[in-house]
């Protein structure tokens, strides 16, 4: 069984590097002590702080299946119509 796509960046690479981006910046804060209240509220050091945030960046790649959907017939033709009635009240 080949598992080659089964591995597969959740969201998109642009967005991904963002959340890098932003988690770099985080970095910088709670290195330069800005979020130094946050995190010391939380009972945790700096460089836990930061390993905490770098576990959430790296728990958003991993995508662990928690159920398996049988096959199922889908209904690719289907055509919905929606009615929406206006009332429109000009006194």
């Amino acid at each position: 069984m080949h598992y080659g796509h089964a591995q597969y960046l959740p969201i998109a690479p642009s967005l991904f590097a963002l959340l890098a981006v932003a988690l770099g910046i985080l970095l910088i804060l709670v290195q330069i002590r800005v979020l130094r209240y946050a995190y010391m509220q939380l009972g945790v050091s700096s460089g836990a702080a930061f390993l905490l945030l770098f576990g959430s960046l790296l728990g958003s790649y991993v995508n662990i299946p928690i159920a398996a959907l049988g096959p199922e017939s889908m209904v690719t033709e289907r055509e919905v119509t929606l009615a929406i009635r206006q009332r429109r009240d000009w006194s």
